[in-house]
């Protein structure tokens, strides 16, 4: 199985209960994920106004203490903010499943 097809489908079962919109723009999104040059727990991922996204950046940072994602999306000023950060937004999905997919390459990278 392709690297990508495995780790989508273990994104899958981490989130089955997501619509299939869900991870289609999860996916969408993957071109857009760039990991921080300064922070390791932190990406920036450039907003799509197809998507509905209203800026041109979205910060996603990783709180190992707390053992949670973080979108700017989340911010209280922002439209739907509440219901993002209940549901997890594209934003932070598009950033599991990147990882999810480096995972996967460096396990077969192992393995060979």
């Amino acid at each position: 199985m392709e690297i990508i097809e495995e780790a989508n489908k273990h994104f899958k079962k981490l989130y089955s209960g997501k619509s299939k919109s869900f991870f289609t723009r999860c996916k969408a999104r993957l071109g857009d994920v760039r990991r921080s040059s300064r922070n390791a727990n932190t990406w920036i991922i450039h907003g799509r106004p197809e998507m509905g996204d209203y800026d041109q950046i979205y910060i996603v940072k990783y709180s190992e203490e707390n053992r949670r994602y973080e979108c700017s999306c989340y911010n209280p000023l922002k439209q739907w903010s509440n219901r993002r950060r209940r549901e997890v937004c594209t934003h932070v999905g598009a950033v599991i499943l990147s990882r999810l997919i480096e995972l996967y390459r460096q396990k077969r990278l192992k393995d060979e």
